[in-house]
């Protein structure tokens, strides 16, 4: 049963992977502020067996986070430093807390390249 579910999910990584990719999405993002560039994997999250596209695309697949959520901005929508912080470290908490492998949590270098 085990080596059924191991196979359904890396059956649905890859497809992931393909649709982002089909769908014209880059398979890294660079993002780049004061504290240094974040490479981020795109491919690698949007193959994550518990992810799903709308839990991080929260207003649908045309938008850039920073769309809204612009450096410095203030009011209802979260500047891009805060949203970004949140979703990302929030997330790598909620799986270390349930024991999975994530991404960092304290270390800013851990993300942030100089």
């Amino acid at each position: 049963m085990q080596r059924q579910t191991n196979v359904i999910a890396a059956v649905a990584a890859v497809a992931m992977l393909a649709m982002s990719q089909a769908h014209g999405f880059p398979d890294t993002i660079e993002m780049k502020n004061k504290a240094g560039v974040v490479i981020f994997s795109h491919g690698k999250h949007s193959a994550l067996e518990n992810v799903g596209c709308g839990d991080c695309h929260h207003m649908g697949m045309d938008q850039t986070c920073h769309a809204c959520h612009k450096p410095g901005a203030s009011g209802s929508a979260l500047n891009a430093r805060e949203a970004l912080h949140r979703q990302c470290i929030g997330c790598h908490k909620r799986e270390t807390k349930a024991g999975k492998p994530s991404g960092p949590v304290a270390e800013c270098k851990g993300c942030h390249q100089k």
